[in-house]
């Protein structure tokens, strides 16, 4: 790489500002990927739910913690018979973080 382009991107990666977003944009994807996968899961418990198992077959099966899955559970009896895993999660993520 030639010293015209290398000396500004010397000063973008020196740059606080930059590193600042940089940081903020990480913890966006860290975000999204832990909604996923706590979207995967209450999905997962419901459809089980849904066959009638118990917390303790659901955290087995799933090999999570009762405790976790008890508190979506909680949750997921408001929704029976059809348990929208949608409103499980936002109902969730405007209280306690499981993960």
């Amino acid at each position: 790489m030639s010293n015209e382009v290398r000396t500004p991107l010397e000063k973008i990666h020196r740059s606080e500002k930059c590193g600042v977003k940089y940081m903020q944009r990480w913890e966006e994807i860290a975000y999204a990927r832990q909604e996923g996968a706590l979207r995967e899961n209450i999905a997962a418990i419901c459809k089980k739910l849904a066959k009638g198992k118990s917390v303790e077959q659901i955290a087995d099966e799933l090999e999570q913690e009762p405790e976790k899955i008890s508190q979506i559970c909680c949750i997921a009896e408001k929704y029976a018979p059809a348990y929208s895993p949608d409103a499980i999660w936002r109902e969730l993520a405007g209280g306690v973080s499981i993960f």
